[in-house]
């Protein structure tokens, strides 16, 4: 992961990356039974003694790391070889002074001190998640549990997630417990997704996606398709995207799955595709606030 101050727009974000070929990334990926969540969610007024998250998204943030040392940074300090494109407007985080306390032993317990750490120099700062495909998930997750843990008590008001081909995180407990943060104004979610990617469609049993979800279809010609959670069905995803290149499958994954085909489809030219893009993320939550109260 990442963390980044933007001066100009006053935001601090974490970014998580997608899955490189490591055997560590595509293990926790294939982890997908449900297990507890991982820390008491004290903000939540409502009783939510059965949620369930994606074992291995939640083993990635809060699995104690193996050791401190040159062993585990090498492994897990943030932003190697990562550079932003306008890095003049960026103040980025890195490597051996965030990750020297040996009592931070999550990558969740690391990412609440620096947090708190650059609180301190940047208090008025707007908090930020985001991330593509396993780092959508762990964007919503990280979101959820800093929102529900009470960590954003002291600093940020709310957290907002912006997430491209996040696979699904939590069971329908979860979405009512993110419901509840987002009635309250706590926790914003922005989903966006391809038609053909079946990413964001799985697991297929025993889990659903939450927040504002912007869909790009294969067919430029449509308009993004907007609604709230707007949860497309695995089958959908694999009829749609897959059918003509069963022989093909790594091609087709790629086609639809990676961010240039996002940026593609998400900025596409068109009027009604600008309308979309100019309407902003706490915009679109009043239009959705009865179905967020309404749990559905």
């Amino acid at each position: 992961f990442s963390i980044s101050v933007n001066r100009t727009n006053k935001r601090l974000t974490v970014c998580f990356r997608s899955s490189v070929d490591d055997n560590e990334d595509w293990n926790q990926n294939f982890k997908v039974l449900h297990t507890p969540l991982a820390i008491n969610p004290t903000e939540l007024n409502g009783s939510y003694d059965k949620i369930k998250v994606h074992s291995g998204y939640s083993g990635y943030l809060n699995d104690a790391l193996i050791a401190e040392g040159n062993a585990t940074k090498k492994k897990y300090s943030p932003l190697r070889e990562f550079s932003f494109a306008a890095a003049k407007e960026f103040d980025v985080l890195q490597d051996l002074e965030l990750f020297k306390d040996a009592e931070r032993t999550t990558k969740f317990d690391k990412i609440v001190a620096n947090i708190g750490d650059l609180y301190k120099s940047f208090p008025d700062y707007e908090l930020f998640v985001c991330g593509h495909s396993l780092g959508g998930a762990l964007s919503q997750l990280l979101a959820f549990q800093l929102a529900s843990g009470g960590h954003l008590d002291e600093h940020a008001k709310s957290i907002t997630a912006i997430t491209f081909a996040s696979p699904r995180v939590g069971n329908r407990e979860f979405k009512k417990a993110f419901q509840e943060l987002e009635e309250r104004y706590i926790i914003r979610h922005l989903r966006v997704s391809n038609e053909g990617d079946i990413v964001p469609a799985i697991p297929p049993v025993g889990y659903t996606q939450t927040g504002v979800h912007v869909h790009g279809h294969k067919d430029l010609s449509k308009p993004l398709e907007v609604g709230y959670r707007l949860v497309k069905s695995f089958f959908s995803q694999v009829g749609a995207g897959w059918k003509i290149n069963v022989f093909k499958v790594k091609k087709s994954f790629e086609k639809h799955h990676s961010l240039d085909e996002h940026k593609k489809r998400l900025f596409n030219p068109n009027e009604a595709n600008e309308a979309i893009l100019k309407k902003t993320i706490e915009a679109w939550y009043t239009d959705y606030e009865d179905k967020i109260k309404k749990r559905t």
